[in-house]
């Protein structure tokens, strides 16, 4: 799960720029979301709450269904 930015060979990337780009890298492979998760101990989840979880997706996995028909 490494994730690399290196920097462009056009020469005209800064390094704001590079540092940019890496940070949404981190954000999209959802890296220190795992490593924030794990920082502390978590119960797991329930049968309910597994269940509740399963409703909430499929409803939003509908709507976005419905989004991409219409759009």
């Amino acid at each position: 799960m490494a994730t690399w930015a290196v920097k462009k060979d056009d020469g005209n990337e800064t390094n704001e720029r590079l540092i940019k780009r890496w940070k949404r890298q981190m954000n999209n492979s959802r890296i220190m979301l795992r490593i924030r998760n794990l920082r502390y101990f978590k119960k797991p989840r329930t049968k309910r709450q597994i269940r509740e979880a399963a409703i909430i997706a499929s409803q939003y996995r509908a709507e976005n269904k419905r989004k991409a028909f219409y759009a």
